[in-house]
């Protein structure tokens, strides 16, 4: 925490315009970054007069612990990353040009408010928190584990579901995130402060044409029917999984797909029937204060006995 004080927290401090997509890890972020992304271009497109604001907008990631969005110097030693456009296109600290920011972060809602409370006290900052059925999310992570250099290797199946349900793995309990999460949306609400727009992995799999509306709308930004059309095409899972410039094929750390199914319901091909019976008893244990909104808003429709 002193380190990110002292060396990024200006890249965190929010600035008008900024919208922070938020998620536990696996459970839609990386979607929901190219879903921005492509409603700017279609909106850069339909409006010339501002196109170079969103036109290749800042794409910031704050997911390390350590020193999120740091500084990295880049090839020219004079000049430091700070982001990257919709092409992959480094964006350098200091550049006069005016650019929207899309930062994707994992914080807690509770560490997001110690490093960024103005965040929630800025109307022209929009937040998005994307939620998702848990037991996928876990198997997603699981397989990210298994083909992630960086992080380390499961021993089984079964050892990673443990630690998962008890919150042993990085970013920490998936109860914990999204709980704090939903209080704070809530909270917000009861403020009459509507920056943080709620959405679940299974709606926008079920209707991303409606739910890219809705995030149009949260965002303040309108689209041609036509413009919204294309923005869908490019956001399908197929698109996205087929461009080797947003399937991560590139990054050298992965040693298998970073898009592997991005399915509803592939928890059903991992667990066995003794290991969802003690998981759905984790999630009524964990989330007994907030079962009344656990099956709409934390599971994405699934009952939980």
């Amino acid at each position: 925490m002193e380190n990110i004080v002292k060396n990024d927290m200006d890249l965190l401090r929010p600035n008008d315009g900024d919208v922070y997509l938020v998620a536990y890890p696996k459970a839609g972020v990386t979607w929901m970054t190219e879903i921005v992304t492509a409603i700017y271009r279609e909106y850069a497109l339909e409006n010339p007069n501002c196109a170079s604001e969103f036109d290749n907008a800042v794409r910031a990631h704050a997911f390390c612990e350590v020193c999120p969005m740091s500084r990295r110097v880049s090839g020219d030693k004079n000049k430091k990353v700070i982001g990257y456009d919709a092409n992959g296109n480094e964006i350098f600290e200091n550049e006069y040009e005016k650019r929207r920011r899309i930062v994707s972060l994992h914080f807690p809602a509770e560490r997001m408010g110690k490093m960024m409370p103005d965040a929630f006290n800025n109307a022209n900052v929009k937040m998005i928190y994307i939620a998702r059925n848990p037991k996928d999310i876990a198997v997603s992570y699981y397989h990210f584990h298994c083909m992630n250099d960086v992080l380390p290797t499961p021993n089984s199946w079964q050892e990673f579901l443990d630690d998962f349900t008890n919150g042993s793995v990085r970013w920490g309990s998936w109860f914990d995130h999204v709980r704090g999460w939903w209080r704070k949306h809530e909270e917000m609400i009861s403020e009459n402060k509507p920056q943080l727009l709620w959405l679940t992995f299974e709606s926008l799999k079920k209707d991303l044409k409606s739910e890219m509306k809705k995030i149009c709308e949260h965002l303040g930004l309108e689209l041609s029917e036509e413009g919204l059309k294309m923005a869908v095409k490019r956001c399908t899972f197929a698109s996205m999984k087929a461009d080797p410039n947003r399937n991560h094929s590139k990054n050298k750390i992965f040693q298998g797909d970073f898009l592997r199914k991005g399915k509803v319901g592939d928890w059903k091909s991992k667990f066995t029937d003794e290991q969802n019976m003690q998981f759905n008893l984790a999630v009524v244990d964990h989330l007994k204060e907030d079962f009344s909104t656990l099956t709409r808003n934390f599971t994405g429709g699934e009952k939980i006995q």
